[in-house]
């Protein structure tokens, strides 16, 4: 029973990261890919499971710091 949910569990994650990969991508891909802060935050976000949450906050702030700092305004909606 436990790995029937340790799979379902680990395909969702890959569904959902999959997801952020190609809404990401269709919305705002030059900000995100030519602000390296912002990629590597983005990239913190993907490994959600694997960060502890109290972090997760940090992360979003930090984002959105950098969003409003460089006027990036398709990924704060994104967001």
């Amino acid at each position: 029973m436990e790995e029937i949910i340790n799979f379902e569990f680990s395909e969702t994650n890959w569904h959902y990261k999959q997801s952020l990969e190609k809404q990401i991508n269709e919305l705002c891909y030059n900000e995100v890919e030519n602000n390296n802060n912002l990629n590597s935050y983005y990239k913190a976000i993907l490994k959600f499971p694997f960060i502890n949450p109290e972090y997760i906050f940090d992360i979003c702030m930090n984002i959105e710091i950098e969003c409003r700092r460089n006027n990036y305004n398709d990924f704060l909606k994104f967001l």
